[in-house]
Order: structure tokens, then sequence, then C-alpha cells
């Protein structure tokens, strides 16, 4: 995965591409938190992020 962020080191999370649409079904199941993007937003994500950046992720869960 050319466009992958680590956001947790010690867990191995990653903000990364995803080939289909980054839905439940769409990955065929939860995986252990990474954050699926689809290629081209994937691409922009990676290339805003240059040097260490605090990111705030915030999901109605």
């Amino acid at each position: 995965m050319p466009y992958s962020i680590l956001i947790w080191g010690q867990q191995g999370v990653y903000i990364h591409e995803w080939p289909t649409p980054a839905t439940y079904a769409g990955n065929g199941g939860p995986t252990h938190g990474c954050i699926h993007v689809d290629r081209g937003n994937a691409h922009l994500v990676y290339a805003w992020v240059d040097r260490p950046t605090r990111l705030l992720i915030n999901y109605p869960w």
C-alpha cells in the first residue's frame, strides 16, 4: 500500500487505501482498526501529511 499513514504504532493501525468502497461489507468484515480510504482520497491525505501531524478522528459510535 503506497499511500498508508501509521496512526497507532503499538497496534499497527493505519489510514490506507482500499480498492473497494470503504464500507463494512466492501472490506469483507471488520479490521483491527485501520481506516480504509479509496485510492484517490488516500493519495490526497498522504500528500497532505508531510511530517508528524496530529489527526483528530471523530466517529459517532
